[in-house]
């Protein structure tokens, strides 16, 4: 069960299939304030929900984000930051997760660069259109050599 049309699989889309598409927009102030209710009813029965917090409030607020990479981005420095300082294994595995368009190969190449890393690749699925899927896992088996080697050689 899904709210987002573009997740569902095509073959539902075709016609015939799912005949009434409903689009429904984000809520506004009651419906924020409905939504608030129905997921803290529970807590409020419990006792978990403190007194002083006030619902109606909290429906009007919109939250108004600046610049929607900038916490991808520091998360993703934090992982390169991780795999610096580790003692460990110096591995971290990153997805960026997202519709087409939306820039994840910008922030991945952005991280990358911004790493200081000897050796950096970033896999997208456009490299990978055409080819078996053999093929691609040893294509992503020599990145992952690669990468080590470089981490050998400096």
């Amino acid at each position: 069960m899904t709210n987002r049309k573009d997740l569902l699989d095509e073959a539902l889309l075709r016609p015939r299939r799912l005949e009434v598409h409903i689009e429904i927009n984000l809520p506004d102030e009651n419906g924020r304030l409905q939504i608030l209710q129905i997921h803290t009813n529970k807590m409020k029965e419990s006792s978990f929900l403190s007194p002083d917090v006030n619902l109606q409030e909290l429906g009007c607020v919109v939250l108004l984000t600046g610049n929607p990479y900038k916490h991808i981005y520091q998360r993703a420095m934090h992982l390169v930051e991780q795999v610096k300082v580790s003692r460990g294994s110096p591995l971290v595995t990153c997805l960026l997760e997202g519709p087409a368009g939306s820039a994840k190969s910008a922030v991945a190449a952005t991280v990358g660069i911004d790493s200081d890393f000897a050796y950096v690749k970033v896999i997208s699925a456009e490299t990978m259109i055409g080819f078996s899927e053999s093929s691609n896992c040893a294509r992503i088996c020599k990145v992952f050599e690669d990468a080590y080697k470089s981490q050998l050689a400096s």
